[in-house]
């Protein structure tokens, strides 16, 4: 897990960051968010993890922003017209 994690938080800027963490609160266990905010924390420099840390705490509910995964989701055909 943690070097896409290492790679996400060195490329990604804090609004990315933020919306992959706070799905990964959403769906995870209390446990594996913990432990995937800890390593981000410690790879990224302290003024964006600020941000990103003030964005995942004032999410407190996703609901809106994330749609359950759908395996048929990916599986839309459009018929040409």
């Amino acid at each position: 897990m943690g070097d896409w994690l290492t790679e996400m938080c060195a490329s990604y800027n804090p609004d990315e960051i933020s919306l992959i963490l706070n799905i990964v609160k959403a769906e995870a266990p209390p446990e594996v968010f913990q432990g995937v905010t800890q390593l981000a924390e410690s790879v990224m420099q302290p003024e964006m993890w600020a941000k990103v840390r003030t964005r995942i705490a004032s999410q407190q509910d996703l609901e809106p922003l994330v749609e359950p995964y759908s395996p048929l989701a990916n599986m839309l055909v459009i018929e040409p017209a």
